[in-house]
């Protein structure tokens, strides 16, 4: 009797691993989808609020996959934390930033949650 019983212990135990597995690579696609969701949503909201002299700031918002991460990035980078912040001028005076990365940050990060919970229930 006592073989019967590791027999259905062990069967047990598989089926818990593998439902365990299973459900953990849900989680992980669910995870993968919400960062590339929410990724492609900030690199759309920072098209639309970005400073727009030329347009060319505005129009070099983009995301990559980096590291198993979702980046959003400028192409003209070099001026993502001049417009933000501000800077100084050349007379000495100072230039306001224009905050336009920040609110979408916030954005996003209140919106995460919610896109995980819709991506793992699929």
């Amino acid at each position: 009797m006592q073989e019967g019983e590791k027999m259905s212990e062990i069967n047990f135990a598989d089926a818990i691993e593998d439902i365990t597995k299973q459900y953990s690579e849900e989680v992980s696609r669910a995870v993968d989808r919400t960062g590339r969701a929410l990724a492609k949503y900030g690199a759309k909201k920072l098209r639309v609020t970005s400073p727009k002299k030329t347009g060319r700031y505005a129009k070099s918002w983009g995301y990559v996959k980096s590291g198993g991460k979702y980046v959003v990035r400028a192409k003209l980078y070099q001026l993502t934390h001049l417009l933000e912040n501000g800077h100084a001028n050349r007379d000495g005076g100072r230039t306001g930033g224009i905050p336009h990365i920040k609110p979408a940050e916030d954005e996003i990060g209140l919106q995460a949650e919610p896109e995980f919970k819709k991506q793992l229930k699929g």
